[in-house]
């Protein structure tokens, strides 16, 4: 008879599709082969090998049916952070107060690139109005927009990435950056290649 609260729920709690269940054991399994690779070259030290275990702990978590419920209190762990971090073992409300303070931190950081990543205020091309209102449902989000000027023209990019918090927000900060070195001062209001995630 199993007595433990954990066992009684499936993987994460029911709220993981088997698609990313599946995809977090092979992520999980090839992050434990590139540590014991690593593990075994000259510049090894004691980080790799603690790695490694925590990477083994989670799977073994998987093969138990405890994978995703947080190690107090037994609830589900937030599915967007264990997609983010397999490695994590505990619910939002059961993290350390230094914990707490990184990841106050971490999106504060991100939302400040975020904010710096939007068009400019007061952008006025000739013969444009241009307006917008960027509103992220959380403190940071997926969401992407930016207008270039063009010859004769404004070309308005628009991005969403699924998910939420700081793992949304990195692909479009990430892609962003490819229109923008793409306008060299020789070319700043000729053709450029749209990013790939539009």
């Amino acid at each position: 008879m199993e007595s433990s609260a954990a066992k009684q729920q499936p993987m994460a709690g029911g709220s993981m599709a088997p698609a990313e269940q599946t995809y977090l054991r092979t992520e999980l399994e090839q992050r434990r082969e590139r540590l014991h690779e690593a593990l075994h070259s000259s510049a090894a030290d004691a980080s790799i090998s603690e790695l490694l275990t925590a990477v083994d702990t989670a799977l073994s978590r998987i093969d138990q049916g405890t994978f995703g419920l947080c190690e107090t209190c037994h609830d589900t762990i937030e599915a967007e952070r264990l997609l983010a971090d397999p490695l994590v073992r505990f619910c939002l409300d059961h993290l350390t107060s230094a914990e707490q303070r990184a990841l106050e931190s971490d999106l504060s950081l991100a939302a400040r690139i975020q904010r710096a990543l939007l068009p400019k205020p007061g952008l006025a091309p000739d013969g444009w109005d241009v307006r917008y209102h960027y509103q992220p449902a959380g403190m940071v989000s997926g969401d992407y927009c930016d207008l270039f000027e063009t010859d004769g023209g404004l070309l308005f990019m628009l991005g969403d990435v699924s998910g939420k918090g700081v793992d949304a927000h990195e692909p479009p900060s990430c892609n962003v950056s490819q229109p923008r070195r793409s306008r060299s001062p020789a070319r700043s209001h000729g053709a450029r290649r749209q990013p790939d995630f539009l």
